[in-house]
């Protein structure tokens, strides 16, 4: 016969794992799903061709501000009509009134590998300067291009977590209240 302290526990985990599962149910997390999003949406802001390569870049948020800045990255090569799924692309990014500067590799996933992905967090205002570099099959291609990043940043991206947090707190909390106020009924009855 299994103990009440460890009944208990028992009940605690199952109700943290449900607690836990409903909330993936809730805010799922699209690991897999975000390069075909991203790929979709955004605003173009670069689409040229280079050597053999047609190369589009779209950005979000669409409102270019201080803050994350998502690229998105789809080379095709046009002489063979693919979509290079092993290319070496670098993003860099520099503040042309600062030495501010960026670098990032831009990578893709396997569920949809002729989008490549790359983050920048832009912490000053002003124009700056974005350079894609890309390797693939020993040759190099470049892109230049300006881009103007206003002054008003964007909201926090962490605050999305506010509500799951708040949401566990109150759910055990309140079954921490409930299983202290059966504790102390089962033992008034004893």
């Amino acid at each position: 016969m299994l103990s009440k302290n460890y009944r208990r526990r028992i009940i605690i985990f199952k109700i943290f794992l449900f607690s836990f599962l409903i909330l993936n149910i809730i805010f799922p997390a699209h690991i897999n799903s975000v390069n075909y999003l991203y790929a979709n949406e955004g605003t173009m802001i670069y689409s040229g061709k280079t050597d053999e390569f047609d190369i589009k870049i779209k950005i979000l948020p669409e409102k270019v501000q201080i803050g994350i800045i998502h690229f998105s990255i789809t080379p095709y090569n046009t002489t063979t009509k693919t979509y290079p799924h092993d290319a070496k692309i670098t993003l860099t990014a520099k503040h042309l009134n600062s030495s501010e500067a960026y670098q990032v590799l831009a990578l893709n996933q396997p569920t949809n590998q002729k989008v490549y992905s790359a983050n920048i967090k832009f912490d000053y205002p002003g124009e700056w300067e974005i350079k894609l570099n890309m390797q693939i099959n020993n040759k190099v291609v470049y892109v230049n291009f300006p881009m103007d990043i206003q002054g008003v940043p964007l909201p926090s991206q962490t605050a999305s977590l506010v509500f799951p947090i708040t949401f566990a707190i109150l759910i055990s909390g309140s079954l921490y209240i409930w299983l202290k106020s059966y504790k102390n009924s089962t033992n008034h009855i004893n």
